[in-house]
């Protein structure tokens, strides 16, 4: 799970330290560089609803990335769980077939 970096107010007469660059930069730029983020997608399992007006939960399979361990091949595949709290954008296309 990632963890969100802390922040730091450096005051005038603060003597930067090793601890301080790791924790405020270095463990900041790692965040963000490799932020928490997944792409999943429906692969091999067909997904069909049936009736018309009904909810449905897709099986997402497949899985591109998943830095933060937010979604599961094996099991609750229709779910991603965000582990780290942030603001997240989710995009998803879903394709109809032609109905009379």
């Amino acid at each position: 799970m990632a963890t969100v970096p802390t922040t730091h107010t450096v005051a005038v007469g603060d003597k930067v330290t090793a601890a301080d660059e790791n924790t405020y930069l270095r463990d900041a730029m790692e965040f963000w560089l490799n932020r928490p983020r997944c792409s999943i997608y429906q692969g091999t399992t067909a997904t069909t609803c049936t009736t018309s007006g009904t909810a449905y939960l897709m099986n997402w399979d497949t899985e591109n990335y998943d830095s933060d361990s937010m979604h599961s091949t094996s099991s609750n595949t229709s779910r991603i769980v965000f582990t780290t709290a942030g603001l997240y954008s989710i995009k998803v296309s879903v394709f109809f077939a032609a109905n009379a």
